[in-house]
């Protein structure tokens, strides 16, 4: 993955602020995979922060107990239910 449209962008950029309430365990647990990810969240175009939210909500909502830490496959997921979300509201 190369690069996100301006729309996909600001269909993630919408989702993720919604996902809130990570346990500190949560966290700590996709901390340790964040690192491995290096340049491949950059069609993300989000700090560490956004980039640690995506992977949080992966690893602990979308597919609980998973281990995936590859940002493309995050991102494809994060665009796949942001694009749900969006449809869903409209």
């Amino acid at each position: 993955m190369n690069k996100l449209t301006e729309a996909e962008r600001k269909s993630i950029n919408a989702f993720l602020p919604t996902q809130t309430n990570f346990t500190k365990d949560q966290y700590w647990t996709s901390y340790q995979n964040w690192w491995r990810g290096g340049r491949g969240w950059h069609p993300l175009q989000q700090g560490g922060t956004g980039q640690m939210k995506a992977l949080m909500w992966y690893q602990h909502r979308h597919k609980p107990n998973s281990k995936e830490w590859r940002p493309k496959i995050i991102i494809e997921a994060l665009l796949a239910e942001s694009s749900k979300q969006i449809l869903g509201a409209k």
